[in-house]
């Protein structure tokens, strides 16, 4: 039941985001587009401040310290990469793209499923039990 709820919250999301962006470009929150090539990009928006006790140097090595670590015990340099990581006025944002929508789940330690209703029924997906509940 949790696993049909959350696959309906990311593919409601993931037709949104699919129908209204091109490839994440000028976004002003988090978040996620698939490729028709299943390769996922992430960009993740938040508030800053210069209170705030990191700079985007400090960010920057951060997040690429944090990637290195995953592909290093994944053995697969490419199923994460940092496109872009800055702090612009009030805001920072960091783009990753992850090779496939497993490296995405996988990093993020979350289930995330990319494709079809009719792959996500293949899946073990069950829409039609989780929808009658309403």
């Amino acid at each position: 039941m949790k696993k049909a709820g959350q696959l309906l919250a990311v593919l409601t999301a993931a037709s949104v985001l699919l129908s209204g962006c091109e490839k994440l470009k000028d976004v002003t929150t988090t978040s996620v587009y698939v490729s028709k090539n299943g390769v996922v990009t992430e960009a993740i928006v938040e508030d800053y401040s210069k209170d705030d006790d990191y700079t985007e140097d400090e960010l920057k090595v951060f997040v690429e310290d944090d990637i290195k670590k995953f592909t290093e015990e994944r053995g697969d340099a490419d199923s994460v990469k940092l496109e872009k990581c800055q702090i612009k006025e009030d805001k920072v944002e960091i783009r990753m793209e992850y090779g496939d929508y497993q490296s995405y789940a996988d990093y993020h330690g979350a289930e995330f499923f990319a494709g079809t209703l009719d792959e996500a029924e293949e899946a073990g997906y069950d829409f039609f039990r989780f929808l009658c509940r309403f």
